[in-house]
């Protein structure tokens, strides 16, 4: 039996809803796939540079401790250096890429020559206690300055380039034209510290020759 005319136009008005219910279906669910996946991104992204913030904090912290125990070497007790956990930052690069957000190679250069470098201040740290001596009578150690300075100058290298690395981002570029006095300079006031001009002479004679 033929269909008339008005109960075909129906059907077809029916299929036609239906089909582009279905490809606004798909294209809303394609858009929220996105949205989600960017939200993804930028949250680990934003994690991150957050725990290098976190890391950085913490040196500017010890470097404070670490200015006043070269300055006053003779106290009652003096600061450690307390291991740094990267296996955040390690997870967190792993699952950047995951979302297509890879590190660049400099940003890459630069956590791992962090890790030799924590590496370097943890023997340091263990060579000023080694050669920091204690007096009975007052009760006070004397740190040893030449130890105290050249963990100052790791830190002050640690703390520079993660305060790069924050700010560039992806635009970060491990630079070395930078003097020595002028990256002392930018830490000290990133750590709220007053710099002296005679008093970085006598640390910065502690600075690697193949570090000048």
């Amino acid at each position: 039996m033929p269909m008339d005319p008005e109960t075909f136009e129906q059907l077809l008005i029916g299929l036609i809803s239906g089909l582009v219910g279905a490809v606004v279906g798909v294209i809303f669910g394609h858009i929220l796939t996105i949205r989600i996946y960017k939200q993804r991104a930028n949250s680990l992204e934003l994690g991150f540079y957050s725990e290098l913030e976190l890391i950085s904090n913490y040196f500017k912290s010890w470097l404070r401790n670490l200015n006043e125990e070269y300055l006053k070497p003779n106290r009652p007790s003096y600061s450690g250096f307390t291991e740094v956990d990267m296996t955040c930052i390690d997870a967190l690069t792993i699952e950047l890429v995951s979302v297509n957000k890879l590190l660049t190679k400099d940003q890459r250069e630069l956590i791992l020559n962090l890790k030799s470098k924590f590496l370097i201040i943890k023997s340091t740290d263990r060579q000023r206690d080694d050669n920091s001596q204690f007096n009975e009578s007052n009760g006070c150690f004397y740190i040893n300055t030449a130890c105290s300075a050249r963990m100052i100058i790791d830190v002050i290298e640690v703390i520079w380039y993660l305060n790069k690395l924050i700010e560039s981002k992806n635009y970060f570029r491990i630079d070395e034209s930078d003097s020595w006095e002028n990256k002392a300079k930018e830490v000290f006031l990133l750590s709220g510290i007053d710099f002296n001009s005679n008093t970085w002479k006598t640390i910065s004679i502690h600075i690697p020759q193949d570090n000048k």
